[in-house]
């Protein structure tokens, strides 16, 4: 009889370089499991994975104790439940979704272009005075990282001069989260920037008391959220867009620069997308499944829950591997594969509550910003295929890989031809 493979060491430089076959042991030979170092117990089956993202069994308001260090001292809108977390959602959701998305459109396609377009001029007059044959460029650094803070930026209304401020606190935040080895840097970054942060937005939110802007800080100075008269205090608004910030940007910053890898490292399906655009939705439902960035989410059993015959007692971590489940064959088809024409991933929910993959998650914490990301992704791809051909990969580059919680590509070093 063949024993089980050792359980993966899933906090590892190795593991994080390359984790699918360290979720192929998971659900092959352990699916649900007590996990010694994160204090949790794991799931890395879709079919286990689906339904508890849904189950009011599983709370998220364990959360607060860990974003409220960095984000703010108010509660924070991920970490609430039930009535509160809905009748937040619902002030951000038209900023983010239906008509206030659609008239937000231009700004997101403005932005795109004021960010990649002098990369694109830069390296366009380069080839043509011959310096260089081709044109490159770290789509990183110089595009996914900083487009989508800067949409953050304009649905506050902030100044566009103070952008690069929101840059660097964004990254503070985002080194800060995902700090699990304990790195004193990392973790004072992380403070400087919520100090900075609050000094900044609380007079801004002061003087937008009382006003008709129509920017979200505005809406949220007017906003009743609990329907008792009383209107959001200053604290809970900054906490509110410091949470925009880091999710709003993290979620496009990750995924548009893994979809574009993805694409890249496929350049048959890339010349299928250049040459079909309708494809666009496709391309990014794939990617989100493929390689979404969210490798796992945690939450807080209230009760007992049995999962696969095994009883997760109240009052224990849960911890639900997305990543492990978007590449399960038990649900999709040679899983380890990009293709963004397989038919068991409904492009038709991708971008909603049902979607089949698990690249936002599920449930009443469905990701709200989804419809944003989507458009998001959509404009920066197109913008790229319009202005490069033979798109790949630079000599050399190899990726890099960095967070456990939230895996991110740190650079992505692409060469073209101008057009």
């Amino acid at each position: 009889m063949t024993s089980a493979p050792a359980i993966p060491d899933l906090l590892s430089a190795e593991n994080l370089a390359n984790p699918w076959p360290g979720y192929q042991i998971l659900r092959d030979h352990y699916p649900v499991f007590w996990h010694e170092p994160s204090q949790s117990w794991v799931i890395s089956r879709y079919e286990h994975i689906k339904p508890l993202v849904k189950d009011p069994r599983l709370t998220h308001e364990y959360l607060q104790d860990i974003l409220g260090v960095f984000l703010g001292d108010a509660p924070v809108m991920v970490a609430m439940e039930g009535r509160q977390h809905a009748s937040r959602r619902k002030l951000v959701g038209p900023f983010l979704n239906g008509k206030g998305l659609d008239a937000f459109a231009a700004t997101i396609e403005r932005q795109a272009r004021t960010t990649l377009e002098p990369v694109l001029e830069r390296e366009r007059a380069a080839v043509a005075a011959g310096s260089r044959e081709r044109g490159g460029m770290d789509f990183v650094t110089e595009f996914s990282r900083v487009f989508p803070v800067s949409v953050m930026c304009d649905l506050m209304a902030l100044p566009p001069e103070d952008h690069h401020k929101f840059e660097d606190w964004y990254n503070a935040f985002i080194l800060c989260l995902g700090n699990i080895q304990g790195d004193p840097q990392l973790f004072e970054d992380g403070m400087r920037a919520k100090r900075e942060f609050g000094e900044y937005m609380l007079p801004l939110i002061a003087s937008r008391r009382g006003g008709d802007g129509e920017d979200l800080i505005s809406a949220l100075c007017r906003a009743e959220p609990d329907g008792d008269g009383v209107p959001m205090d200053d604290e809970e608004i900054r906490t509110m867009a410091a949470l925009m910030l880091l999710g709003g940007a993290e979620n496009t910053d990750h995924q548009l620069a893994q979809l574009v890898h993805a694409l890249v490292e496929h350049p048959e399906q890339l010349q299928a997308l250049r040459d079909d655009r309708s494809l666009m939705s496709a391309a990014i439902a794939e990617g989100l499944r493929y390689n979404g960035i969210v490798q796992f989410i945690q939450r807080l059993a209230v009760e007992d829950v049995d999962v696969d015959g095994v009883t997760v007692p109240e009052g224990a971590m849960v911890t639900l591997f997305f990543a492990s489940g978007n590449r399960d064959p038990r649900r999709f088809a040679d899983p380890d594969t990009f293709d963004m024409f397989r038919t068991d991933n409904d492009v038709t929910k991708a971008f909603g509550g049902n979607a089949e993959h698990l690249g936002f998650g599920g449930g009443p914490h469905v990701c709200l910003g989804m419809q944003t990301t989507k458009l998001e992704l959509e404009t920066a791809v197109n913008l790229l295929l319009d202005n490069t051909s033979d798109l790949r990969l630079a000599d050399g580059y190899r990726p890099q890989w960095t967070g456990v919680l939230s895996r991110a590509l740190s650079s992505l070093e692409l060469t073209y031809t101008p057009v």
